[in-house]
């Protein structure tokens, strides 16, 4: 039976990656106001990658138990890789017609650069190393995931993400010693894991929430100061896998998981959570084309908040007519 909680945290992983694709001037340096919010907004809604993989280690840990690996890898082709190429392309195309008015443009090589590296969609790339990588993971027995999965996070975390900043942060070169074993998303996945699984004492919690705090707070004056002083984005604070990102989205998951909602709150969580792969596929093209169509200023502080109210019911609208044509249906899982 699906945990609530990680339908909640679908909805909001969802929710985020809509704000962060509407506030996309971000990474248009400027010293106006504007910058200053889009820099707050970015900040606040980035957890909504980590988080992703987060989720996918603590639903998938345990696949053995429902099923093969071969149909595990069969659901995923299905339900994920599919639909991924297919609306890569279809999006692709779109755009370059949208643009042009002709095809003439595409060529293999931008075709393959599309499947393989996934533009908008590029955080779906770490999602299917993932993937190749479960049936190494749940092989661990049981009894020692705890111990091993604890062990991955903090040297992987320490090699991977913690050390690379701090050495950045001071200047020190590094090399990148990494944990193989424990590398990119894989150290969200165990994270995932060991989060769901372990019920935290109130002290532990704490100290998470305000670890995750401080990664906010990081990310957010830390950009500022530096971004002002060069003149341009300096992403030191910034990065998915850095710390102070791998902090406030730990934070972010442990946080929903102990927070307890009403029937209202769930209700729309759950529609939104059932739509999260598609609102993820068709947000950001549909966020550019209401702009351009209507001459929105991307600049706005209203287009920034307001767009993914629009946006994420749209993309809800275009599911469900799509779930109800026959062969498109299982492009939209």
């Amino acid at each position: 039976m699906k945990k609530s909680y990680i339908t909640i945290l679908k909805a909001v992983s969802a929710i985020a990656v809509v704000f962060l694709h509407a506030n996309g001037c971000f990474w248009f340096f400027s010293y106006d106001s504007y910058w200053e919010w889009a820099n707050i907004i970015e900040s606040f809604f980035y957890f909504a990658v980590p988080v992703f993989y987060m989720i996918s280690g603590a639903t998938l840990i345990d696949y053995r138990d429902r099923y093969s690996t071969k149909e595990f890898f069969n659901k995923r082709i299905k339900k994920a890789f599919i639909p991924y190429l297919f609306w890569s392309f279809a999006l692709y195309l779109f755009i370059v017609f949208a643009k042009y008015r002709s095809l003439s443009s595409v060529t293999i090589e931008k075709l393959f650069d599309v499947g393989l590296n996934g533009a908008s969609l590029d955080f779906f790339i770490p999602l299917f190393g993932i993937y190749l990588s479960m049936p190494i993971i749940t092989a661990v027995n049981k009894k020692l995931r705890e111990k091993v999965f604890v062990y991955a996070a903090i040297i992987g975390g320490g090699l991977d993400i913690a050390v690379p900043f701090i050495c950045s942060l001071f200047g020190f070169k590094y090399k990148g010693m990494s944990m193989l074993a424990c590398t990119g998303a894989l150290f969200y996945v165990f994270v995932g894991v060991l989060l769901d699984k372990k019920e935290l004492t109130k002290k532990a919690r704490y100290i998470i929430y305000a670890a995750g705090l401080g990664g906010l707070l990081a990310q957010i004056l830390g950009t500022y100061f530096l971004s002002y002083s060069k003149g341009e984005i300096v992403e030191t604070f910034k990065g998915y896998f850095n710390l102070p990102g791998a902090l406030y989205a730990i934070a972010v998951y442990l946080l929903i998981k102990n927070v307890a909602y009403n029937k209202k709150v769930w209700r729309v969580t759950e529609v939104i959570a059932n739509n999260s792969l598609e609102i993820y596929f068709f947000n950001s093209i549909l966020i550019s084309s209401i702009r351009d169509v209507f001459g929105l200023d991307r600049y706005s502080i209203l287009f920034r908040l307001g767009m993914p109210f629009i946006v994420i019911p749209i993309c809800i609208g275009i599911t469900w007519v799509l779930r109800k044509m026959p062969v498109v249906k299982k492009l939209v899982p």
